[in-house]
């Protein structure tokens, strides 16, 4: 995710913030600034500590913090006026954005529900069982699938939960190990709440942003697209999870650094030769470099993206477009 916005970055000549646009440190500590920060996250750490659910944690969190707010800013009647009217306001734009989510986490939730009470859980498990037939990578790609689908607006522990009851079992008959069942489970229940369509935290971004979520949904997807593969990763190269000798896990390591490198400069749109066709060729060869080419090709693929890297160093950027390419 880092290299593919520094690259996007790059390419688009964002820059780097201007030293004028930047507070004073007594500015940016200032009591008013930071006592809400601390009064929220208190509340929200109370919460979890306290063996709350993660949701009253939360409101928990926002009470400390509009509270903080409230006796940081209020000194007489016109304030106390301003104050209540920055809340209602707040109040009637979060309710505008959700309402789409809304709709779609009931339709979410009424399948999740169908699935849990006629024991569908158990079935698909032994249906994927008998029709990937121990063949990994369609294994992964229906792990995946269902990971994605089946987490839709719920929280990560309950996508988690609810996926590993299905999927882990045809992994692990498969013959992978149960830890690396559950971490790509984990993964991909984690990633639901960026996928459309029911993308939870997609939808409070661009809240925030004021934006349109469908483009931010894109460009989340773009950003975290080498987390889509890292569990596909997982399921073929177990020594990334510390599941091997020395030797497996620095030549898991070394694999996954030159595919994840490789992909996060082709999404950007990298640019380490003047020809974009031709880059993006010699990315992609990196990529199968590395996958499949032993460990000279994977010497080959470091030395490709280290070449790469360099030239998006040195490289001036690009105008950003209406776009933004971002």
């Amino acid at each position: 995710i880092y290299c593919t916005m520094h690259v996007t970055s790059k390419r688009t000549n964002l820059g780097q913030v201007d030293e004028a646009d930047l507070p004073a440190w007594s500015e940016a500590f200032r009591p008013a600034r930071v006592l809400p920060l601390i009064s929220g996250f208190g509340g929200l750490i109370y919460g979890v500590v306290a063996g709350n659910s993660m949701v009253f944690s939360v409101l928990m969190g926002m009470a400390g913090l509009v509270t903080a707010v409230f006796a940081m800013t209020v000194r007489d009647l016109a304030s106390a006026k301003e104050f209540l009217r920055v809340v209602a306001k707040g109040f009637l734009a979060t309710g505008s954005a959700l309402t789409l989510v809304a709709v779609l986490l009931i339709g979410a939730q009424i399948l999740v529900s169908l699935i849990n009470l006629t024991g569908l859980a158990g079935t698909l498990s032994g249906f994927v069982s008998d029709l990937v037939d121990q063949r990994l990578l369609l294994l992964g790609l229906l792990t995946a699938v269902v990971g994605l689908f089946m987490g839709m607006g719920l929280p990560t522990i309950a996508a988690y939960v609810l996926v590993a009851s299905v999927m882990t079992g045809p992994l692990q008959n498969a013959g992978v190990s149960g830890m690396t069942a559950h971490f790509i489970v984990l993964y991909y229940a984690c990633l639901s709440s960026i996928t459309p369509p029911v993308c939870v935290a997609v939808f409070v971004a661009a809240g925030i942003a004021g934006t349109n979520w469908g483009s931010v949904a894109r460009d989340a997807m773009r950003f975290a697209a080498t987390a889509y593969l890292l569990p596909m990763l997982f399921l073929f190269y177990p020594a990334l999870l510390l599941q091997g000798d020395l030797t497996e896990i620095v030549h898991a390591t070394a694999i996954a650094l030159s595919v994840t490198v490789a992909l996060s400069f082709i999404l950007a749109g990298a640019r380490i030769l003047p020809w974009p066709a031709v880059s993006l060729a010699v990315l992609s060869a990196a990529c199968a470099l590395a996958l499949f080419g032993g460990y000279a090709g994977i010497a080959v693929a470091i030395c490709i993206l280290v070449f790469g890297w360099t030239r998006i160093a040195q490289s001036p950027g690009q105008p950003a477009t209406a776009s933004g390419g971002t």
